[in-house]
């Protein structure tokens, strides 16, 4: 077990101590407020932490609470108007008498890690399928996207004062450098 992985237990076991002194407490107490107020978020955001900074996704059975290995199919099921991993085992425990369940589900690899997503239960027209295993991958295929789109190709134009070719650092640039630049702010300031 590597160093991220332990730092993500520690974390969730922090998380599980402070739901747990939650449920102790009494509603309407100021112990309660406490814990809800302070306790809590911050528990929560070391918790989301520890997992962004883990390498390997972490996906936990919904029924067996068993780890997935990386690169294990897995069941996405809709239950009580919320989406739920399972595993294969918890699955066709479920459906013994089902042998070629799986071949009428629909498939579709995780978008980040490639492991291979069954959905059950999920509406064509209704439901939004998840696009991603884990919260890991979740995170990783967000700052993806997000780099994706701050990149930028910049195109090579001709300076307007000058006529010179240039790479634009930005999209509106139109000189080539700053005394391009101040030469054309004073001609549009003499000329209005």
């Amino acid at each position: 077990m590597d160093k991220s992985s332990k730092t993500v237990d520690a974390a969730l076991k922090t998380l599980r101590e402070v739901k747990a002194a939650l449920a102790a407490a009494g509603r309407f107490t100021d112990e309660f407020d406490k814990l809800f107020v302070a306790a809590l978020p911050e528990a929560e955001r070391a918790y989301y932490a520890a997992l962004r900074a883990d390498k390997i996704p972490r996906v936990d059975c919904a029924d067996c609470q068993r780890r997935f290995e990386p690169g294990e199919p897995m069941i996405w099921q809709w239950r009580y108007y919320q989406s739920a991993q399972l595993c294969l085992r918890c699955d066709r425990r479920k459906h013994e008498d089902e042998s070629d369940r799986l071949a009428g589900l629909d498939q579709r690899p995780c978008e980040t890690c490639a492991r291979p997503m069954y959905f059950d239960g999920f509406s064509p027209y209704h439901s939004r399928r998840p696009l991603t295993c884990s919260y890991q991958c979740g995170y990783r295929r967000k700052i993806k996207h997000q780099l994706e789109r701050k990149r930028v190709e910049h195109a090579t134009v001709a300076c307007v004062v000058c006529g010179e070719m240039f790479t634009q650092r930005r999209r509106d640039a139109q000189t080539c450098s700053a005394a391009c630049r101040q030469k054309l702010f004073r001609q549009h300031h003499r000329d209005p």
